[in-house]
């Protein structure tokens, strides 16, 4: 965290970098109602100066002046859901510090206004996934998932004991993940960062923006905790995941998959070409071969008509057993069945239980001879170099 706070800082100097993440931050922003980001006056900001319009707001904290205001304070904190969903697991573009003193709101409008864009994080589309599969674990209220996809969220550093992990985390999670009715748990602020410790002492590493997204969310969360007291730390994940099956339809349109699709289809063009050799070495390699009479191809195929062969008995032997299997389980109810008293396989008995102790018999054999052939093919036969000529 200190590492991602000092370079976050280093890049919080340019004004250039914070004026475009706040452009960047509108255009994620604009579909949420009610939430938005200043607007940059271009003409009088630099890379050392960063002119904004004026927000006459107070913090989103302030209930006392936003009750005087007439506003609806649940509607705040919805928006604030609403946006912290956008951001971190829709776009993956996120505002790194909104804690209450930068996020405002706007008493004239009602909006939701977020200041200082300087400190922004990005997260890639697996990363939002496995957020989204964290939101539903806490939500169901499962320890053991939640422990599972942070474990996929991390790396590991060291020498790892999953087993050891998972105990440790169930034994000290359950108790806040199963309050008493009533009782208020901060999810985000006290379970997740609970778990973080639990994996870090189990030799997992978060990643620096999971980190940072991390913090973000932890901060909306204590935003609607002060604007709406009532919720209780799971009402905020159940509302983020809810918004999250509300955003997810509208972002998977026609034409943000067809840009997508392009966008990762001319990156794997990019990396094939930079893989590739160049046109002329590769035209001067040819050239050279063709002078040197021709092309030389070694193909080594010695090896493969016993392992085409090995696998070929394998498939034979997997036939034979599944006729075995069912003559095994065929003769067994028959003798079975003739031998209760009226049946009508009462006259087969003893046939069925002749075909049920051969093939009995015969599937022990076929077990020794298909682990023999499995044994040979995993130990195979050193050969003589002289073989080959």
């Amino acid at each position: 965290m200190v590492l991602e706070f000092g370079t976050t800082l280093l890049r919080e100097l340019d004004y250039t970098i914070e004026a475009y993440n706040a452009r960047r931050l509108t255009r994620v922003l604009d579909p949420i109602e009610g939430v938005r980001v200043p607007e940059v006056v271009y003409e009088l900001s630099s890379s050392g100066v960063l002119t904004l319009e004026f927000v006459p707001g107070v913090k989103s904290t302030d209930a006392t002046a936003i009750d005087a205001a007439g506003l609806d304070r649940e509607v705040l904190a919805e928006r604030v859901v609403q946006a912290a969903v956008k951001m971190l697991m829709i776009d993956g573009f996120f505002h790194g510090d909104p804690h209450p003193g930068n996020v405002f709101v706007d008493l004239d409008t009602g909006d939701m206004v977020m200041l200082d864009t300087g400190m922004v994080g990005e997260l890639t589309f697996q990363q939002r996934i496995k957020l989204g599969s964290l939101l539903l674990t806490v939500r169901n209220g499962d320890v053991r998932g939640l422990a599972q996809t942070l474990k996929s969220l991390s790396t590991p550093y060291r020498e790892t004991n999953d087993a050891r992990y998972y105990q440790d985390f169930e034994r000290t999670l359950t108790p806040y993940l199963d309050p008493p009715p009533g009782q208020k748990v901060e999810v985000v602020g006290k379970v997740l960062p609970l778990g973080l410790g639990i994996l870090q002492q189990g030799g997992y590493r978060f990643d620096s923006q999971l980190t940072l997204a991390m913090k973000s969310m932890a901060q909306a969360e204590a935003i609607t905790s002060a604007l709406v007291p009532s919720w209780t730390g799971t009402e905020f994940m159940e509302r983020s995941f809810d918004a999250l099956m509300q955003q997810v339809p509208d972002a998977l349109t026609s034409e943000a998959v067809k840009d997508a699709v392009v966008r990762q289809a001319g990156f794997a063009v990019r990396e094939a070409m930079e893989q590739m050799p160049s046109l002329q070495d590769g035209v001067l390699k040819w050239l050279t071969n063709l002078k040197k009479g021709g092309f030389k191809v070694e193909l080594d195929t010695s090896d493969l008509d016993r392992h085409v062969f090995a696998l070929r008995g394998i498939a034979m032997m997997l036939t034979l057993g599944i006729l075995i299997v069912g003559l095994i389980v065929g003769s067994a109810l028959a003798a079975g069945i003739g031998g209760l008293e009226g049946s009508a396989l009462e006259p087969v008995t003893d046939l069925a239980a002749t075909i049920f102790a051969i093939s009995a018999i015969v599937g022990g054999i076929a077990v020794i001879a298909l682990a023999w052939r499995l044994f040979r093919i995993s130990h195979p036969r050193r050969r003589d170099p002289l073989d080959r000529i």
